[in-house]
């Protein structure tokens, strides 16, 4: 059957067993349906919009229908198929997922964001709903710059202007990241361009191993906060003789004294500038 041949959604419940939709995304389907055919709530229409939402049923939705009792209204009909149909939740168990629920690796701030509202609509927060969904992003995100970046913020922080504010801090560590790449990349091409014939593969091997070194350092000291920089080349996460082999100056060519990066034995040009300048 279509009304204005607009088709209405599958039957709820055709056979015994589950429904193969939930109740509450087939009635928001239906709701829909009602809307763009152009069918009213009120008026000569309520009759048939009563039939219509029990027609749609399907066979086995009818059956369960006429067993758990007998009512007129198309909002009585609703409300019982509701209680009958609709899921049953703990509000404070609904809760305890909500806040245990943290940023996963690889998944973006708006996803994030997303899955904390679909969470937050069986928690019964009520008005609150947009002020949990911020509290729990500044407290679960795996990004201590968005953390940092949010507190800093007035208490009136509204969520649209914290997910505004967390998606251009994402957006700048990701760009951050593709640099730093690119500077490893040329580190390790200009190394081997002047690195002799015989150690080419070793010049290769040991700078790979360097940039990965590297970059899974500095995401694990990005996540603790650290504002530490090397004293050869200038980054973060690797001070110290622990880190050293991470390096990217100090570890593409092993024993290397003065080479063109740098006047001095293995810093960058930049970090021996600032050094010489008693900076």
């Amino acid at each position: 059957m279509a009304l204005s041949g607009i088709h209405p959604p599958p039957p709820f419940m055709s056979a015994p067993g589950e429904a193969p939709v939930p109740w509450n995304e087939w009635l928001a389907a239906f709701d829909t349906y009602v809307i763009a055919a152009g069918i009213k709530e009120d008026g000569d229409d309520k009759p048939r919009l009563r039939a219509l939402l029990i027609h749609c049923l399907g066979l086995e939705g009818q059956r369960i229908l006429g067993s758990v009792g007998s009512v007129k209204s198309y909002a009585d009909v609703r409300a019982l198929l509701t209680r009958e149909f609709g899921p049953r939740t703990n509000a404070m168990v609904e809760r305890f997922r909500f806040r245990q629920r943290a940023q996963m690796p690889g998944e973006s701030v708006r996803q994030y964001v997303m899955e904390l509202r679909s969470l937050a609509a069986t928690c019964k927060f009520g008005p609150l709903t947009d002020e949990m969904i911020r509290d729990q992003l500044i407290e679960k995100t795996m990004y201590s710059q968005v953390r940092e970046r949010l507190l800093m913020e007035e208490e009136d922080l509204t969520l649209q202007k914290a997910l505004s504010l967390a998606l251009r801090v994402e957006e700048a560590k990701r760009d951050s990241a593709m640099m730093q790449a690119a500077v490893s990349e040329n580190l390790m091409t200009s190394n081997l361009r002047d690195a002799k014939p015989g150690n080419v593969g070793q010049v290769r091997s040991q700078a790979n191993t360097s940039a990965q070194l590297f970059k899974n350092e500095s995401s694990a000291t990005s996540l603790k906060g650290t504002s530490q920089k090397c004293e050869n080349c200038g980054f973060q996460s690797h001070k110290g003789p622990v880190h050293r082999s991470i390096c990217p100056v100090r570890s593409v060519v092993p024993g290397a004294n003065s080479f063109h990066l740098c006047r001095g034995p293995g810093r960058l040009r930049t970090v021996t500038m600032v050094r010489r300048a008693g900076l």
